[in-house]
């Protein structure tokens, strides 16, 4: 670290927000869940097939630049699952049913590691943000968390036109920040969209690793606990 941290931006999904599942393969475990409330049984495997099947058929370069693209991207992931999953029922309507469940934060829960770290970089002195790829109803989360006092702004895709691992949306972070880049502690639980993307914009970068999905990249700063990251605050 070259320079002392005066900020720490936080991605929010899957690094300070998750849901009421606590499972390494949440997504998949959550259709597994949807489809056992329709009374059909599915395994994992039969979602992640669906899943890649899903992802294969779209391909878009930006998918939380807005309301309508993160609209569209997960009504077209929920609806071909269900379309495979549950081949006799109206797969649209099936999405739109739980996708306005998940937007109104039915499913969301803070992870329990989350507030004992914003204590310690509040104790620390430093300031909070975040930065996340979400949908503007992000905010709705973070109510119903109890987590916005925490953060002096809170960067959201949708709202802005840009998304991660895109440099503008960094660009973006780094100004509201006001403070250089290498002073900037950036946690994330994803590789690509936040510790590289993060890196190369010359922030400090921390994953969020619950699952020890990455245990084979030791050279990575690597936590497995939110609230580890005091070992990279300022003492």
């Amino acid at each position: 670290m070259s320079a002392p941290i005066q900020m720490v931006l936080f991605d929010a999904g899957g690094t300070l927000l998750g849901t009421n599942t606590d499972h390494p393969r949440w997504y998949e475990q959550f259709f597994v869940e949807a489809c056992a409330e329709q009374g059909v049984e599915v395994t994992p495997h039969q979602v992640d097939e669906a899943l890649v099947e899903a992802a294969r058929e779209i391909n878009l370069t930006h998918r939380s630049s807005s309301d309508e693209q993160v609209r569209f991207f997960w009504e077209h992931m929920y609806t071909w699952c269900f379309r495979r999953l549950l081949p006799n029922r109206d797969a649209h309507q099936l999405a739109c049913h739980y996708i306005d469940r998940f937007e109104v934060g039915e499913y969301v829960q803070l992870f329990d590691d989350a507030l004992e770290a914003l204590e310690l970089v509040r104790c620390a002195g430093l300031r909070s943000g975040i930065v996340s790829n979400f949908g503007s109803y992000l905010h709705v989360f973070l109510d119903k968390t109890g987590i916005t006092e925490f953060f002096e702004f809170v960067i959201v895709s949708a709202n802005e036109g840009c998304e991660k691992p895109h440099p503008e949306i960094f660009d973006l972070a780094v100004a509201r920040a006001g403070v250089p880049a290498g002073q900037i502690l950036f946690v994330g639980d994803n590789l690509r969209e936040d510790y590289q993307a993060a890196e190369r914009h010359g922030m400090f970068s921390v994953l969020v690793d619950r699952y020890d999905l990455h245990a084979d990249k030791p050279a990575l700063r690597r936590v497995k606990r939110l609230s580890d990251i005091a070992q990279y605050l300022p003492q």
